[in-house]
């Protein structure tokens, strides 16, 4: 009998997370899993309670994958100890609970404290390499962060099919590093990585097009994008939506990338003027929202109940009337929590900087959908149309096509040609 393939799958975040990106590797690796994979995963230590401080990697089955853990270095291991256990950072990571402030001065200037993982966890890679030995290593993360493991890897002599997946390009995106050093520097690592990587997944068509542009050395046919995507079967509840007239924005909203002025100042507006029908409607912003934009929030009445777990999170999407979503100043990301937004069949205000955000080209075939610029006078008009397409419960029915071709299903299957193309196939 043939031996099943082996896949080694690299994150600085992994189940119990359940950030977007914990959440699309869970599903790749449960589709790989299906397919036939032997699975494996490489990720730091969530707590003090899963590592012996220095030692070698902890070994674990989750959902069928061979989770391999080691220690993530001395901020993360103070960040998780002072979280004390994952249920106290909500199913995020622990640096998501940690340090607000100075994590942010941090990222700013430098880049996501994730990174010190590259340094502190490569010796226990180098094991769980020659262990696992692996026919294609699917690394996920910034250029920066865990796929520098996979680089310092090959240079020290290890050979293996290094798939790629990036999140939000920090450099050609014009990302958190703004210091004109760090911009060098990371260039630098950046090219490095994609020199020697087999195939780059991106998850939006201007990130693949960035880099295209960017790295002339990369070949159109080695950069693929990989949308992340929902589950049906994550929505198989009833709605409990009912009066007042609620409007929800699900997520982090990430400061000073995104401006909610804008919303407020249409909604002032609404309420002076129609307050029989705007007066009693609700605001809700579910997840960490940092202290800036908190006041502002505060002082016109939005409800912030924090961060939810996962599924609250997604009760929260059904039984909202309109869902809340902004894009940022790139234009070139799309958060994950968009298609679990498609998912829960609701009205859309997608609010843009520019008419040819990645947001808007994803979102402009969605019937439920209503995309306007971020300014005051056209939100106004935008959320008078979806309060009527709210009021209609017939209208769901009408995203169903979309919904369907926003799944996770279509994603497994580029996934499937991309380890096909680079030689690793069931």
């Amino acid at each position: 009998m043939p031996k099943a393939p082996r896949i080694l799958v690299v994150s600085h975040t992994f189940h119990p997370d359940t950030g977007s990106r914990a959440a699309r590797l869970a599903n790749f690796c449960g589709h790989l899993t299906r397919k036939g994979w032997s699975v494996h995963a490489f990720v730091p230590c969530r707590h003090r309670g899963e590592s012996d401080g220095l030692g070698g990697p902890l070994s674990e089955q989750v959902q069928g994958v061979e989770v391999h853990r080691s220690w993530p270095g001395p901020v993360y291991w103070l960040a998780a100890r002072r979280a004390k256990a994952a249920s106290r950072c909500g199913g995020q990571s622990p640096l998501r609970s940690f340090g607000g402030p100075f994590r942010m001065w941090l990222a700013r200037r430098l880049l996501e404290p994730s990174i010190e993982w590259a340094l502190a966890g490569l010796p226990a890679f180098l094991r769980t390499l020659d262990l696992v030995e692996p026919d294609v290593v699917f690394c996920s993360s910034h250029p920066f962060a865990s796929q520098l493991l996979c680089l310092a890897a090959r240079r020290l002599g290890r050979r293996f099919r290094w798939v790629g997946d990036f999140g939000d390009p920090l450099v050609g995106g014009g990302g958190l590093a703004p210091v004109p050093f760090w911009q060098k520097l990371w260039s630098g690592v950046e090219s490095a990585v994609l020199k020697q990587m087999d195939h780059l997944c991106v998850t939006t068509p201007k990130t693949r097009r960035l880099y295209l542009d960017r790295y002339p050395f990369l070949r159109e046919d080695r950069v693929t994008v990989v949308r992340n995507g929902y589950n049906p079967d994550q929505f198989n509840f009833q709605s409990h939506r009912a009066p007042p007239f609620r409007m929800t924005y699900a997520g982090s909203i990430y400061y000073p990338r995104v401006t909610v002025a804008p919303f407020l100042g249409a909604l002032r507006q609404m309420r002076s003027e129609d307050p029989g029908r705007w007066g009693e409607a609700r605001v809700r912003v579910v997840g960490p929202v940092v202290s800036q934009v908190a006041e502002v929030l505060r002082e016109a009445g939005v409800e912030l109940p924090g961060e939810v777990t996962f599924s609250d999170s997604l009760r929260e999407m059904v039984d909202a009337d309109i869902l809340l979503l902004w894009g940022n100043e790139s234009g070139i990301q799309i958060p994950g929590k968009v298609y679990y937004y498609v998912g829960s069949r609701r009205p859309i205000l997608c609010m843009v900087n520019s008419p040819d955000d990645d947001l808007a080209d994803l979102l402009r075939p969605y019937p439920l959908a209503r995309i306007t610029a971020n300014e005051s006078r056209p939100i106004a008009a935008a959320l008078a149309d979806l309060r009527s397409m709210a009021a209609d419960h017939g209208s769901e029915s009408a995203g169903d096509v979309f919904a369907a071709e926003c799944t996770w299903q279509g994603q497994f299957e580029i996934l499937d040609c991309i380890l096909a193309g680079v030689g690793s196939t069931p």
